[in-house]
């Protein structure tokens, strides 16, 4: 369905059944049926939009590069998965990120966010303290009954209910919040932070400085140093970042100089944009057990290191091929088609796609460390997933 006959459908939702006749509507034109036999019901709607219902997400831990874990709450099943597919549908229809916020965001990503701050004196990264939980029901509730969305209140109601999820906190309270891990969670929180945006973006321009955020990630930066901790601008920050209800992660605050590596989002923003040298000598590693011992033997050393580095996300490991296809793509996206090490990374994996399997070496055992340290690297995810909300099961199954 086109965006603005979404939104005028959205827009134009009063009740309940209004609403399930939408998601039905969307359904049936994402299927290519004209009747669905398993249509969404009222009984559906009625209990997943209730978020004291705790069947409906599961929720498990996986650890902070900081220490600690972090909580992740994924839809139970296919049918609420498939209400928040189309929830999410509605809200992109409605509306649009403000031009600060990269993540999330059509057209923009981890590039452009970095791009904005190439070539400057001074990088100040900080971020949010627990984002998505920060966010509660109510504020949901609220903001999606004023403009852009000026949704009605009933439906407002059934789509806070929906995104949110039971929380307890350590004092024994509960509150109802954003969980991390549904696929509605992103949008909801850059239309919270539209007016923190604002006036860090107020306070950017006041100060001489280039900002731009990314989920829970906040970027600033210059040529001049205005960051000295009790300054002006870093009291401005906190004030405002309080005001509208979130919390600075002390640990997480850091001044990068020119000089010294640079980085935003995962990527190096000295002269040019570029990936960390880890995440290159991690495909390349890769390839070279490939050429060298044979596929079977990329294979069970990709696995091994896979399950070792990320496990603990899910049972069945990804395929080694899709794994590096997405690496390589992501590294065309931040070097450009014409890098010279793009184009060798990439040349070796072609041919080594291509080429009919021969006798292959034994591993020598020497080597062990050495390439299991290097695949550890080709494993992981090319961004900070800590920084970002995700829908794990399609980011796995995606490779």
């Amino acid at each position: 369905m086109e965006k603005k006959i979404l939104a005028t459908k959205v827009r134009s939702l009063a009740t309940v059944g209004d609403f399930l006749t939408l998601l039905n509507q969307m359904k049936r034109e994402d299927q290519g049926v004209e009747e669905d036999p398993h249509p969404f019901t009222l009984k559906h709607i009625n209990y997943y939009r209730n978020p004291s219902h705790e069947g409906r997400y599961r929720s498990f831990k996986i650890p902070k590069k900081s220490g600690g874990c972090r909580v992740i709450s994924a839809p139970r099943n296919k049918t609420f998965r498939l209400i928040l597919r189309y929830v999410n549908e509605m809200l992109k229809a409605l509306y649009t990120p403000s031009e600060y916020a990269m993540g999330f965001a059509e057209g923009r990503s981890v590039v452009t966010n970095a791009q904005i701050h190439l070539r400057q004196n001074y990088v100040f990264n900080t971020d949010l303290k627990d984002f998505f939980p920060s966010v509660d029901q109510a504020r949901v509730w609220a903001r999606l009954q004023i403009k852009p969305l000026s949704l009605q209140r009933p439906i407002a109601g059934i789509i806070a209910g929906l995104c949110s999820v039971r929380l307890e906190t350590d004092e024994g309270t509960v509150r109802y919040v954003l969980p991390q891990g549904a696929p509605t969670s992103p949008i909801l929180t850059n239309m919270v932070c539209d007016t923190l945006d604002r006036r860090l973006g107020g306070v950017a321009k006041r100060f001489g400085l280039r900002y731009s955020r990314y989920a829970d990630d906040i970027t600033f930066s210059s040529m001049h140093n205005v960051y000295e901790v009790g300054g002006d601008f870093r009291s401005e920050l906190r004030r405002i970042v309080e005001d509208q209800r979130f919390v600075i992660n002390e640990k997480k605050t850091r001044l990068q100089k020119r000089g010294a590596r640079q980085e935003v989002t995962g990527l190096t923003v000295g002269e040019r944009l570029n990936v960390p040298q880890s995440y290159v000598r991690g495909i390349r590693n890769l390839l070279y057990i490939w050429r060298k011992y044979g596929e079977g033997e990329a294979r069970a050393r990709f696995e091994e290191s896979y399950m070792a580095e990320k496990g603990h996300l899910r049972e069945k490991c990804p395929d080694m091929i899709l794994v590096l296809e997405g690496k390589l793509c992501y590294l065309r996206m931040v070097k450009g088609p014409n890098d010279s090490v793009y184009r060798r990374l990439s040349t070796d994996f072609d041919r080594l796609l291509h080429a009919d399997e021969g006798a292959v070496e034994p591993l020598p055992s020497g080597g062990e460390r050495l390439l299991a340290e290097g695949l550890a690297l080709t494993a992981s995810a090319p961004v900070d997933l800590e920084a970002l909300n995700f829908d794990l099961d399609q980011l796995l199954n995606n490779g």
